[in-house]
């Protein structure tokens, strides 16, 4: 089992800093208003370590249950090759058996149970290990990227726990929370007393997060941070080294533990638990690259519904400026479907505002042409980065060639890489022509053979 520090050496390091940020907690969910959701309970008196210790001696009997670990087995599997016409996509294989092991926890009845998206990733098989030392097999429902979740279901334990979300806690606002990582062998989780922050909002794509000064040990992704009354405030999803403050820098940063919040988590899981997915509210556009810059429409979708055009340039969305793509996805993700929303795009020297209702914009069927007639392209993955030498980015080359077709004449080999179509990235052209394929097929290819740069000009 893991033995946790003795709280009283810990309360005596933090109750005395913490005390002041629970009653400001408090005091801004207080000032929301009448209507705002409750904050969530800070505990017994932070000051005093007897009634902390008896706090978390109370989440340990009760919350503890609901804590487990789950063992994400990926199998050596090899996949297809998807090949569509003109184009091959040839997947990034697996190096071998893999075993991932993270904390969970149980969030309903039905035997829900929450970790992160990154320990699901990939794998074919999953195992739940429980207090009791017995382990089931566990199915995957789904997860969320934004929110950096997944959801599995399995039978529970008899004796088995859920955890219930613990409320809002405001932007800037800090509480105590107590960390129940899942045991390293058999036995009950242990608690962790910590001061938890609610991040302000920011430029990231998820700006609701909650961090805590503490490092995340190795499987300790997934594991609840409670409040005092035993509930749900988020879950660890990864960690990051804070900004040092001016003048610091001569002193070392302390590593903060990252964490989504209790609410999003529910919504995620009876989203994910009734249709697989997490339904976002979206505009239907392709940007340019990180920025608002709308690079393509996709057919059918709210932004073309409301007379949106390539090449527009969303400033604000709401009452949120945005610059770039993470601004809009963040702006979306306080949205749901069928909401309508003021976007304010400048279209050349002119300021637009236009009505969009937001939906699920679905991509359209996969094309029937290819994105270079005469030719087959492979979008597949260098040797280095197989072996681990280079990050995996794909890369776009000539596997086919029609030898009656103009590329053939233009001097095209099987193995030249295709660096850019018509003067744009490769990959770029092939995403695009996924969403609506070019009226006509494209004049120029830019490839690399060997060490040397080619140009190809076909003549028609």
């Amino acid at each position: 089992m893991t033995r946790r520090p003795p709280l009283r050496q810990i309360v005596s390091r933090a109750a005395a800093g913490a005390v002041l940020c629970v009653s400001s907690a408090i005091a801004s969910a207080q000032d929301a208003g009448p209507g705002a959701p409750k904050a969530p309970a800070a505990g017994p008196r932070a000051q005093d370590p007897s009634h902390v210790e008896e706090r978390t001696r109370k989440i340990e009997e009760t919350a503890a249950p609901a804590v487990c670990t789950v063992t994400a087995i990926s199998e050596q599997v090899g996949l297809p090759k998807l090949r569509l016409p003109g184009l091959i996509i040839a997947p990034l294989p697996h190096r071998g058996p893999q075993q991932t092991e993270a904390t969970a926890f149980y969030v309903s009845q039905d035997g829900h149970i929450v970790t992160t998206w990154d320990a699901v990733l990939g794998a074919s098989r999953f195992e739940v290990r429980f207090a009791d030392g017995s382990v089931r097999d566990a199915r995957l429902l789904g997860g969320d990227e934004p929110f950096r979740l997944a959801v599995l279901r399995t039978m529970p334990p008899r004796d088995g726990a859920t955890l219930d979300d613990a409320g809002y806690l405001a932007p800037g606002a800090s509480a105590f929370g107590w960390l129940l990582g899942a045991a390293e062998e058999r036995g009950p989780a242990a608690a962790q007393l910590t001061t938890v922050r609610a991040a302000d909002e920011s430029a990231g794509v998820y700006d609701r997060y909650l961090f805590a000064p503490l490092a995340l040990r190795t499987g300790g992704a997934g594991s609840p941070l409670l409040a005092g009354d035993g509930r749900l405030l988020g879950i660890a999803v990864g960690s990051c080294a804070p900004n040092a403050a001016a003048g610091a820098d001569t002193q070392p940063q302390r590593r903060a533990t990252l964490f989504v919040r209790g609410s999003d988590v529910m919504r995620a899981v009876a989203e994910i638990a009734s249709v697989g997915r997490v339904r976002r509210a979206r505009l239907g556009v392709m940007l340019d690259g990180s920025s608002s810059r709308v690079d393509q429409l996709l057919p059918g979708s709210p932004a073309e519904r409301a007379g949106l055009r390539e090449g527009d340039v969303v400033t604000r969305i709401g009452d949120v400026p945005v610059e770039t793509a993470a601004d809009v996805t963040r702006t979306l993700l306080r949205r749901v479907p069928g909401e309508t929303v003021d976007v304010a795009i400048r279209r050349g020297a002119a300021e637009v505002t236009q009505k969009v209702v937001l939906a699920e914009a679905d991509l359209p069927e996969l094309p029937t042409t290819a994105p270079v007639p005469g030719l087959v392209l492979e979008v597949g993955y260098a040797d280095a980065a197989l072996r681990g030498d280079a990050p995996a980015a794909p890369n776009v080359t000539i596997a086919e060639i029609d030898p009656e077709g103009p590329w053939a004449r233009a001097g095209a080999q099987p193995g030249d890489r295709v660096l850019s179509i018509d003067g744009g990235e490769a990959r770029r052209y092939l995403a695009r022509h996924r969403i609506r394929p070019a009226d006509l097929p494209p004049a120029t290819l830019l490839v690399r053979r060997g060490d040397d740069l080619v140009t190809l000009t076909p003549r028609r």
